[in-house]
């Protein structure tokens, strides 16, 4: 049913579109060519992520007392094609 605001020019997206490729569950390896991109997280009561694909901002943050959440040892959460 279309409200006030609908327009047919919109439709709802199905499930593949925000399906996101995952590296590797052990090593947290990408395919070849891809770019790592690491999550972090706050661990405070107000939780809050950051996405970052830099290794230097990573680290920075971590030294701030953000966690790094992901697969292996870096925690790449996911990766993202160049």
């Amino acid at each position: 049913m279309m409200g006030p605001r609908s327009s047919t020019a919109w439709f709802v997206e199905n499930d593949d579109a925000f399906e996101l490729p995952l590296p590797d569950e052990q090593t947290g390896q990408c395919r070849p060519g891809a770019t790592p991109v690491y999550r972090l997280w706050n661990q405070r009561v107000d939780s809050n992520h950051r996405y970052t694909t830099s290794a230097a901002i990573r680290q920075s943050m971590i030294a701030r007392a953000w966690l790094p959440e992901g697969y292996g040892p870096d925690g790449v959460a996911l990766w993202a094609a160049q």
